[in-house]
Parts: structure tokens; sequence; C-alpha cells
């Protein structure tokens, strides 16, 4: 391919997409005993580059994972939902775990505190103008997440100094990390 232009490469591969993944193909069939030698060989170098990669590539290997997830909504969830169904005994441990440290902490849950908690819920359903602990963006309503700050996951308790507003995109992206693993300072 002697194309050293970057939008003549990208044109010509736009053109040729389906003759360039035939030949890929054909290619690692025929070579796919070499292919897997050189992988279990090279394994160690392999995870080194490829996290050194994601590591200089973050984020836009995230954006673009956020576009394929919002273009294939369907098909994801089709898929998570075969993963949930082949891994049943492990998700229920998982979410029963959960479950039974939230109930640990809410048994020793005062009056007072289950008031405040309310009032946190209330405010992320009602209140008109919510800020992200995360982020410090204004909320708009039906994006909000009440999330536990120190994850329950990490013995984070269920409790009012616990818990904060998010948007959903924040919470979902800060999964099972404290905010200090972020980078963020509460």
């Amino acid at each position: 391919m002697p194309h050293k232009n970057p939008e003549d490469r990208r044109a010509y591969l736009a053109a040729n997409r389906q003759k360039i993944l035939a030949q890929q193909i054909a290619y690692n069939t025929k070579h796919i005993e070499e292919k897997r030698a050189y992988a279990d060989e090279n394994s160690d170098k392999i995870r080194v580059r490829k996290a050194a990669y994601y590591l200089a590539n973050r984020d836009k290997i995230l954006a673009r994972q956020a576009v394929y997830r919002d273009v294939n909504r369907d098909k994801v969830r089709a898929c998570q939902a075969r993963s949930q169904a082949a891994h049943l005994p492990e998700c229920a441990a998982r979410a029963s775990e959960r479950r039974a440290r939230i109930a640990g902490t809410a048994l020793n849950i005062t009056i007072a505190q289950k008031a405040e908690i309310d009032e946190i819920y209330r405010r992320a359903n009602e209140d008109c103008k919510v800020r992200c602990y995360l982020c410090n963006k204004l909320i708009p309503m039906g994006d909000r997440h009440v999330d536990h700050i120190f994850p329950v996951i990490k013995g984070g308790p269920t409790r009012p100094s616990n818990l904060g507003i998010t948007h959903s995109k924040c919470n979902l992206s800060k999964g099972s990390k404290h905010p200090n693993e972020l980078g963020i300072l509460i």
C-alpha cells in the first residue's frame, strides 16, 4: 500500500475494507499455530504492551467504547444477559454479599440517620439544582444516582456521610473506586 498521505491511506482502507478483512482472515487462518505459539511465548511482553497502550490511549478507548455501547445498546444488553446467565452463581453471590453488607450497616442506623438518608434520596429525585460531588456540574433530572463515596464492596457504610449524588455516567465510570483513587479530593 504505497499511500504516504494519511487521508489517501484512510480513503484506500475505507474503499477496500472487505477485501482487506478477507485477506486478514485468510492469513490468520493459515498461520494460526504460529500466532498461538508466539502468544504463548510472549504473553508477559504482550500484556505489558497492551497495558502501556491502554494507559497512553485511555480516553480515546473509553470514548470509543461509550459510542459503541450507545449505538449497540441492545447488543450490549444481550451480551450482558448471556454473561450473567453463564455465571449465575457468581453474580448471585456478589449481589447477596452486597445486600448483606448494606443490611449490616443498615442495622446500626439511627432514626436520625435514616431521615438524613431519606433526605438525600429526596433531593436526588426532586430538587431542581443538584451538583455532582465528583465533577461539580449540575445534574439534570433523570440522570442522578445516589453513590456510596467509599464503596460498599470495600467496607463503606450506608451512612449519610458516605452518600453523594452523582451523574449516572460519573457513578458508573467510578465503579468501586474511592474518589482518591480517581485523583478527586473530597
